[in-house]
Protein backbone atom coordinates (compact mmCIF):
# COMPACT_ATOMS: atom_id res chain seq x y z
CA UNK A 1 0.00 0.00 0.00
CA UNK A 2 0.90 3.46 -0.67
CA UNK A 3 -0.09 6.59 1.40
CA UNK A 4 -2.97 6.93 3.30
CA UNK A 5 -6.31 8.37 2.00
CA UNK A 6 -8.17 11.18 4.19
CA UNK A 7 -10.87 9.95 6.05
CA UNK A 8 -13.15 11.46 9.06
CA UNK A 9 -14.56 10.09 11.95
CA UNK A 10 -18.18 11.39 13.04
CA UNK A 11 -18.92 10.21 16.58
CA UNK A 12 -22.60 10.66 16.37
CA UNK A 13 -23.11 13.07 19.52
CA UNK A 14 -22.01 16.50 20.26
CA UNK A 15 -21.92 15.65 24.03
CA UNK A 16 -19.90 12.99 26.56
CA UNK A 17 -19.93 12.19 30.13
CA UNK A 18 -17.10 14.26 31.65
CA UNK A 19 -15.89 11.17 33.98
CA UNK A 20 -13.07 13.11 35.60
CA UNK A 21 -15.52 16.36 37.20
CA UNK A 22 -18.73 14.80 37.46
CA UNK A 23 -17.42 10.73 39.50
CA UNK A 24 -19.12 8.75 39.40
CA UNK A 25 -19.83 9.20 35.47
CA UNK A 26 -19.46 6.54 33.07
CA UNK A 27 -18.10 6.86 29.64
CA UNK A 28 -20.78 6.47 26.84
CA UNK A 29 -20.32 3.79 24.35
CA UNK A 30 -19.74 5.78 21.02
CA UNK A 31 -20.26 4.11 17.49
CA UNK A 32 -17.69 5.25 14.54
CA UNK A 33 -18.78 6.38 11.27
CA UNK A 34 -15.50 6.76 8.79
CA UNK A 35 -16.40 8.29 6.15
CA UNK A 36 -13.05 7.69 3.33
CA UNK A 37 -12.45 10.23 0.42
CA UNK A 38 -10.27 10.44 -2.63
CA UNK A 39 -11.07 7.19 -3.61
CA UNK A 40 -10.57 5.63 -7.04
CA UNK A 41 -14.00 3.80 -8.27
CA UNK A 42 -13.23 -0.32 -8.76
CA UNK A 43 -10.17 0.01 -6.57
CA UNK A 44 -10.00 -1.39 -3.43
CA UNK A 45 -8.47 -0.72 -0.14
CA UNK A 46 -8.08 -1.42 3.55
CA UNK A 47 -9.34 0.44 6.59
CA UNK A 48 -7.86 -0.42 9.60
CA UNK A 49 -8.55 0.95 12.92
CA UNK A 50 -6.71 1.54 15.98
CA UNK A 51 -7.21 1.42 19.62
CA UNK A 52 -4.03 2.76 20.68
CA UNK A 53 -2.11 6.82 20.43
CA UNK A 54 -1.54 7.90 17.59
CA UNK A 55 2.45 7.94 18.69
CA UNK A 56 1.99 4.13 18.46
CA UNK A 57 0.87 3.75 15.07
CA UNK A 58 3.37 2.66 12.82
CA UNK A 59 4.63 5.39 9.94
CA UNK A 60 4.89 3.01 7.62
CA UNK A 61 1.79 1.03 6.08
CA UNK A 62 3.74 -2.69 6.64
CA UNK A 63 3.34 -2.21 10.61
CA UNK A 64 -0.38 -1.85 10.67
CA UNK A 65 -1.55 -4.92 10.47
CA UNK A 66 0.32 -5.98 13.60
CA UNK A 67 -1.23 -2.75 15.45
CA UNK A 68 -4.58 -2.38 14.25
CA UNK A 69 -7.47 -3.84 16.36
CA UNK A 70 -9.15 -4.81 12.41
CA UNK A 71 -8.85 -4.28 9.12
CA UNK A 72 -11.44 -3.85 6.48
CA UNK A 73 -11.00 -4.66 2.78
CA UNK A 74 -13.82 -2.92 0.17
CA UNK A 75 -13.68 -1.66 -3.23
CA UNK A 76 -15.10 1.81 -3.75
CA UNK A 77 -17.60 2.69 -5.75
CA UNK A 78 -17.13 6.21 -6.36
CA UNK A 79 -15.05 8.76 -4.75
CA UNK A 80 -16.13 8.45 -1.14
CA UNK A 81 -17.17 5.13 0.84
CA UNK A 82 -18.75 5.66 4.47
CA UNK A 83 -18.43 2.39 6.63
CA UNK A 84 -20.16 2.00 10.21
CA UNK A 85 -17.83 0.25 12.90
CA UNK A 86 -19.81 -2.11 14.19
CA UNK A 87 -17.40 -1.98 17.09
CA UNK A 88 -18.42 0.59 19.62
CA UNK A 89 -15.85 2.34 22.02
CA UNK A 90 -15.27 4.14 24.94
CA UNK A 91 -15.56 8.16 24.83
CA UNK A 92 -12.97 7.78 27.41
CA UNK A 93 -11.01 5.58 24.91
CA UNK A 94 -8.78 6.33 22.03
CA UNK A 95 -9.16 5.23 18.38
CA UNK A 96 -7.97 6.37 15.23
CA UNK A 97 -8.79 5.20 11.21
CA UNK A 98 -6.05 5.00 8.37
CA UNK A 99 -7.01 4.04 4.70
CA UNK A 100 -4.57 2.19 2.46
CA UNK A 101 -5.12 1.19 -1.90
CA UNK A 102 -4.71 -2.43 -2.09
Amino acid sequence: GGPTLPVSLDIGRMDEPDVVKTFPSRPADLTGTVTISELTAGSSYTLYRFDVSNAEIPNEVSGYEAVSSSATSFTADGKTYTYVDPQTFKSDGTVSYRCVAN
